[in-house]
């Protein structure tokens, strides 16, 4: 996105996206200055506070962001001479040309957003207004409209049902495809556009002894791949319980894969008794995708119900996206 210089052959994108929910946040200006008030310094100035910033301790600047619940996001940059900005103008409408002949692996978790939902109290839904919420986070509709567009959204994902714990796992999809993973698609279709090298699109699906909310629930396997989990299948972390013959068996395919893509821009550049499954890249015509679970097996459009209801929903209402001019 950036006019700097291209400095990547090939990428893997795990859950992400530039046109994420997660980094389409209005800015907030004053996060300097309330970082260095709480490491003791009091202004009202965010040069001030910024200049206190650059000379204090960059861990404690990392850790104190982070207790304060502050996560950084990508902004369209002021311009200022003699410096030369990263971003300067707004990526939501923008082309991706550095991708032109790159190879992608591009994927996502099939229900990334369950830690969010999943053990939660009768309390908790019955305060749940999750649609209206997060329609007025991207879009910028009248009260009417977006209460016409809250109504569409629910009765696709809840029908008549008032959000409660009969509807978790439909909450846990909207949630899933508005925050992750039609932006994933959305960054396909760009890229797509781009003409891109081969995209190679995957949903991780595998549940094991590893994914987050087993561990957090002793070994309980009644839920499901939520976000970050195949981070554990491609890394050792010293906080997680050692991999069953099962799990062992995974890790093994999911870092080959991996590197396979690494090495040779191809993630199963021949079958193999760990890898009996070949994974064709995305077309326009042929929007294949590789379900990485106990077992391999290539598809077509995961989720293509909620992603062709997603696309609808955009087109419709493009331009009314905050953030489509400004960050």
């Amino acid at each position: 996105m950036s006019p700097k210089e291209k400095v990547y052959d090939k990428v893997i994108i795990e859950s992400g996206s530039s046109l994420a929910a997660t980094v389409l946040y209005e800015p907030d200006r004053l996060v300097p200055i309330k970082i260095a008030e709480r490491l003791g310094f009091e202004t009202t100035d965010v040069i001030e506070a910024i200049s206190y910033l650059a000379k204090s301790d960059s861990k404690s600047v990392v850790e104190t962001a982070a207790d304060l619940g502050i996560t950084f996001k990508p902004c369209i940059e002021k311009e200022f001479d003699g410096v030369e900005p990263f971003l300067s103008s707004s990526w939501l409408k923008a082309g991706t040309p550095k991708v032109k002949n790159m190879p992608i692996m591009i994927g996502f978790n099939e229900h990334e957003m369950a830690p969010a939902h999943y053990n939660k109290d009768i309390g908790y839904f019955k305060k749940l207004d999750i649609v209206t919420n997060y329609l007025e986070r991207i879009f910028n509709f009248e009260d009417e409209e977006l209460q016409i567009m809250k109504n569409v959204t629910s009765h696709f994902y809840f029908g008549d049902e008032t959000l409660n714990e009969e509807v978790k796992w439909s909450i846990i999809n909207f949630d899933s495809d508005f925050t992750y993973i039609h932006p994933v698609q959305r960054s396909i279709n760009k890229f797509l556009d781009a003409e891109a090298g081969n995209i190679y699109h995957y949903m991780f699906s595998y549940v094991g002894g590893r994914n987050v909310l087993i561990v957090e629930n002793d070994g309980n396997r009644s839920c499901c791949a939520s976000h970050a989990d195949e981070l554990y299948y491609l890394f050792n972390k010293s906080d997680q319980p050692d991999p069953t013959p099962e799990d062992e068996v995974f890790i093994e395919r999911m870092t080959t894969m991996w590197t396979n893509f690494a090495k040779f821009s191809d993630p199963t550049p021949e079958t193999t008794d760990l890898l009996p499954v070949k994974w064709v890249p995305i077309t326009k015509d042929a929007y294949t995708f590789m379900h990485i679970d106990a077992e391999l097996s290539l598809g077509s459009r995961p989720a293509h119900d909620r992603m062709a209801f997603w696309d609808l929903f955009y087109k419709l209402n493009e331009n009314k996206q905050r953030f489509i001019n400004n960050l």
